[in-house]
């Protein structure tokens, strides 16, 4: 289920200030995204060339989940964070299934640029800028 586009209200209130994908997080102790992609990375293991499929991307949602708590140090997630993997998932998937990809150069990236994406948007309660998903390490 996506939850794209709505606000899922955060420990932060809504603001006009510009959210970077970078420290989207730093309100829950993530202070650097590449943190992020580094522990969902090494969860899944082994780099490779993989055909992009719902199941992949479910491993790569957990990674993400997994990497989060305990970058965060929290027991659960956030609801907007949670919102955000789920709303990510969908998106990677959408834009990169049935394709072959590498795992730790490609779809890890796009995911997590999707994941602090969508976080971005429901922060600062306004719809996701497609740029977002597009700018840190060159594309998706």
């Amino acid at each position: 289920m996506s939850h794209e586009n709505t606000n899922h209200g955060s420990s932060r209130a809504a603001s006009d200030e510009q959210c970077a994908t970078t420290d989207s997080f730093a309100e829950y102790g993530v202070t650097d995204g590449a943190d992020l992609i580094r522990d969902a990375a090494r969860e899944l293991g082994a780099s490779e060339t993989v055909t992009v499929d719902r199941a992949l991307i479910d491993s790569v949602e957990h990674a993400f989940r997994t990497a989060f708590l305990r970058e965060s140090g929290s027991q659960t997630l956030p609801d907007d964070v949670d919102a955000a993997l789920d709303d990510a998932a969908a998106r990677t998937h959408e834009r990169l299934g049935d394709e072959t990809h590498d795992l730790r150069t490609d779809v890890v990236p796009a995911f997590y640029r999707a994941f602090a994406g969508f976080h971005c948007a429901y922060r600062t309660a306004t719809p996701p800028d497609e740029d977002a998903f597009e700018t840190a390490s060159g594309g998706g």
